[in-house]
């Protein structure tokens, strides 16, 4: 009897099952899944290496570390699949900043995400984006689906110039200088520019951040800026940030940033026990509109004030200089308040995200 080898179709089918087996198991299990799993909250998501039809883009890095304190990313689903979110690697000199936006991207688009870094990654060069997608039912992290920008400038996020830095993500930690407030009145915490943010009803609430010694600006240079939402507002000023000197004595020292209703302008007032003065940015600057703003006053000890809102210039003036130059803005043994000018019941209708106070020339 003559013996049959395995026919060519038999052999040819066996071979493509065996194709579609393998190609199974590189798409499931392939890659850098040694290189370990990522833990989100409670779930573990395990680490793939590329996923067919699965492919983004890291378009644009955006840092604004002056004026957002976050950097932005915008990434392009590449993709016939709509994603169902990302990884955010962050590579700094320190550490890797690790972070997962669980919001989905549909296929062939692209948006804008802001990135929340946490710890003291240091000086940091690279950005690297990871797309998350359905296998089987199941999410998984692409290890090579992913893209990495390079910076051609280290960013740092904060610099040894910060006095204090409040995210109010949910609490009201100094994530710089170890100054925590405590609220007071019936401020909380609800959905603002970056996540939670610091709400207040105007009547009565605040943040209280104590009387640090670190808050004593003295005669250097220095820069305060917030995010603020204003609502309706119910007196002449706002109180942003004050260390306040009481009802405006000559024989008291503090420091006031307020925003005026009235006039729409930007507030800055110094009292040094001796002499007082204060500063203006331009008229009629609607910022009671229930819109973020971002605001800022810069003193450049030696040249000027200058004030901005969301970046642009909004007045300069020398008040603090010529016959005032080198006041010096002691504290004024009264507490750092956040949202008030305690003095004269000039407290904020609206909320307040992202307070940071450096002792340097911050550039807008």
């Amino acid at each position: 009897m003559k013996k049959r080898g395995i026919s060519p179709l038999i052999a040819t089918v066996l071979l493509i099952g065996f194709a579609i087996v393998l190609a199974a198991l590189v798409f499931r299990w392939g890659g850098d899944f040694l290189k370990g799993q990522t833990e989100e909250g409670t779930k573990d998501i395990e680490t793939v290496g590329p996923l067919m039809g699965v492919r983004v883009s890291l378009e644009e890095v955006k840092i604004f570390d002056d004026i957002y304190n976050r950097p932005k990313v915008l990434v392009k689903n590449d993709g016939k699949t709509s994603l169902d979110g990302f990884v955010v690697r962050i590579y700094g000199e320190n550490e890797v900043s690790i972070q997962h936006i669980d919001q989905p991207l549909d296929a062939f688009s692209s948006k804008w995400f802001d990135i929340d870094v946490e710890g003291d990654i240091g000086a940091f060069t690279k950005v690297e984006v990871l797309p998350k997608a359905n296998v089987n039912g199941e999410i998984v992290i692409s290890e090579g689906s992913g893209d990495t920008k390079v910076l051609s400038t280290p960013k740092l996020f904060n610099d040894e110039h910060v006095v204090a830095y409040w995210k109010f993500d949910g609490d009201t930690v100094d994530s710089v200088g170890g100054i925590d407030c405590t609220l007071g009145g019936d401020a909380h915490f609800e959905n603002g520019k970056f996540g939670p943010a610091f709400t207040l009803d105007g009547t009565g609430d605040y943040a209280n951040c104590g009387n640090d010694i670190s808050m004593d600006i003295g005669t250097g240079d220095f820069t305060i800026e917030v995010w603020a939402k204003l609502d309706s507002i119910q007196t002449d000023y706002v109180g942003l940030v004050s260390n306040d000197a009481e009802n405006g004595d000559p024989g008291h020292k503090g420091y006031i940033f307020a925003y005026n209703n009235a006039g729409g302008y930007l507030y800055f007032w110094v009292n040094n026990g001796v002499v007082r003065t204060s500063e203006k940015s331009q008229y009629n600057l609607a910022l009671n509109d229930s819109a973020w703003h971002h605001l800022a006053v810069v003193a450049d000890r030696d040249l000027k004030t200058e004030f901005f809102v969301d970046g642009v210039s909004k007045g300069i003036a020398t008040q603090l200089y010529g016959g005032s130059q080198g006041l010096d803005l002691i504290s004024s043994n009264q507490p750092l308040l956040i949202g008030a000018w305690m003095s004269n019941n000039h407290f904020l209708n609206g909320q307040i995200d992202e307070v940071r106070i450096s002792k340097t020339v911050r550039t807008f």
